[in-house]
């Protein structure tokens, strides 16, 4: 679901004046990269394993930033990103790429 909804991210188009900024965007890229971790067994660890995790994170957003960022601030609307950021869980994220496919 979390990388259907990426997919869905990086290709979807939006008016360049209904962009979003780089903080939203980059708070989106932090919120998908916790859920992905969350889903890969991310909760309830040591605090050595949550200092391993985060520098997964910071890897993982380390290599992905600049392609995420390109396609969210230009090719993103707004109101997709801002949806993906109030998502409390992958079903809420999912449904806000399907909403702007309709």
């Amino acid at each position: 679901m979390m990388r259907t909804f990426i997919a869905g991210l990086l290709l979807a188009a939006a008016a360049c004046s209904n962009a979003p900024s780089q903080e939203q965007c980059e708070t989106l890229m932090v919120k998908l990269i916790d859920f992905e971790m969350t889903r890969g067994g991310g909760k309830n660890v040591t605090p050595e394993m949550k200092a391993d995790l985060d520098k997964q994170k910071k890897a993982i957003a380390d290599y992905t930033r600049e392609k995420f960022m390109d396609a969210c601030t230009k090719k993103t609307a707004k109101k997709v990103v801002d949806c993906g950021i109030g998502a409390a869980n992958e079903k809420e994220l999912a449904a806000c790429d399907e909403s702007e496919s309709k």
